[in-house]
């Protein structure tokens, strides 16, 4: 292992585990404008829902230019996100199961063949092995400490573009306010005016049917009362022929005053006599009593 090797594999293994850190920090750092954009996507709702109530004019135009801008913002936000938190690999040193692996195989190496070249090693066997275990770690903390900051680095320049990009979608979608309540502003006038105007058409025609229903009634009361007056000559004509068979009636009556005893009929038998029977112990007398 040469001297700048020794002298830097502490260093290296420093900057291994704090790229690492790092990368937990950056990804903490992405909730926050995750949460802001969850904003901005409820206030492109907001503009979305009440296009329908939006004038068309100058001031329309411009709202619907300004919303499909800011629409397009948020979604290079998201692309943005997705960019700096996907599709990153970092690199881990092995596990400790293939590093004594490979320590086994520096001790099988050197139990081999540092006897046979002991003076081209000039060192132990021991500090052979040792230095060999040193250069892979060495090596190990080179290569992903490297790709992990190129990593990080990546990652951070896409956050970098999040937050520009925020800060042009939080302006459009403010700027986008003003042509809105113009545009709406306008829309709710007229909206106020067609109500007016409806308001007034449904007063005329209520007014036109309830005159409609005036004369319909009187027209109908005219009806009832003609009805009423031929019910009452009806029911005039029926009491007077009511009292001339009365009439008739009674004088026939008077002339058959004594009636004719031949055309009378024989009253009925008179009911049976009643029986009485006692049940029980006493019904033995009783039959005793008849026999006698």
């Amino acid at each position: 292992m040469s001297v700048v090797q020794k002298y830097y594999i502490e260093h290296f293994k420093e900057m291994y585990y704090y790229e690492h850190e790092q990368k937990e920090k950056i990804n903490g750092r992405i909730q926050t404008p995750i949460g802001f954009l969850t904003l901005l996507i409820a206030l492109d709702a907001f503009y979305i829902n009440g296009m329908e109530d939006i004038q068309k004019g100058t001031s329309g135009m411009a709202f619907f230019i300004l919303l499909s801008l800011f629409s397009l913002s948020l979604l290079g936000i998201v692309y943005l996100l997705i960019r700096s938190y996907y599709a990153y690999s970092y690199k881990y040193i092995p596990v400790p199961s293939v590093l004594e692996s490979k320590a086994n195989e520096y001790a099988t190496h050197f139990d081999t063949y540092y006897e046979q070249y002991k003076d081209y090693y000039k060192i132990s066997k021991d500090d052979c092995i040792t230095n060999e275990i040193d250069k892979n770690m060495y090596h190990y903390y080179m290569i992903t400490t490297e790709t992990n900051m190129m990593l990080n680095e990546k990652k951070l320049t896409y956050l970098r573009k999040v937050g520009y990009a925020m800060i042009i979608s939080l302006i459009l979608g403010l700027v986008s306010l003003v042509p809105y309540f113009i545009a709406h502003e306008k829309n709710d006038v007229q909206k106020i005016e067609v109500e007016k105007l409806t308001e007034l058409i449904d007063t005329i025609q209520y007014k036109k049917i309830r005159s409609d229903d005036h004369n319909d009634l009187q027209k109908t009361v005219q009806e009832q009362e003609k009805l009423i007056q031929e019910i009452k000559i009806e029911l005039e004509a029926i009491q007077l022929s009511k009292y001339q068979v009365t009439k008739e009636v009674s004088k026939m009556t008077d002339q058959n005053n004594e009636p004719n005893i031949q055309d009378i009929p024989p009253p009925p038998p008179g009911p049976a006599p009643i029986r009485s029977i006692t049940e029980g112990f006493q019904r033995d007398e009783s039959v005793n009593k008849d026999t006698e």
